[in-house]
């Protein structure tokens, strides 16, 4: 007897166009950890740096022009921003896996660990923001 396959996970066009969104904004959907190289740092900088754009900040320095300080924080800020986005991959295929193979509490309780994890990750993310804001060069 051949074990059954599970049906394929049903499309979730809200959370397509979600992600889809997120994209324009460097999300790719990252799967696996990894160190980014100074070099992958500098280009997602290079892509984020606008979110700091204001009448306080009206230029943002590339990360190698910014003051060590502020380079520390904008690296960190850029690796949350990566690791957010490893969780949100994970959360969305734990996702699909509980609607193609259905509800098993284990499942549920790994999804909902996952997804606190990214919860707290976001919370990191923002709070890593207001404090880069915070050392950026005024005008």
């Amino acid at each position: 007897m051949t074990p059954r396959r599970a049906p394929p996970a049903p499309r979730n066009p809200v959370l397509e166009q979600s992600l889809a969104r997120l994209g324009r904004y460097g999300y790719g959907g990252q799967d696996g950890e990894r160190t980014p190289t100074e070099a992958e740092l500098a280009a997602l900088w290079q892509r984020l740096k606008g979110d700091f754009a204001d009448l306080a900040h009206p230029e943002v320095p590339d990360l190698q022009a910014l003051a060590p300080a502020a380079r520390a924080e904008a690296k960190r800020y850029v690796t949350l921003k990566l690791e957010a986005d490893r969780l949100l991959a994970e959360c969305t295929r734990m996702h699909a896996e509980i609607l193609a193979q259905g509800i098993v509490p284990e499942r549920i309780e790994a999804y909902s660990r996952i997804r606190d994890d990214y919860e707290d990750m976001v919370m990191a993310f923002g709070e890593a923001r207001a404090t880069l804001t915070e050392l950026l060069p005024k005008r």
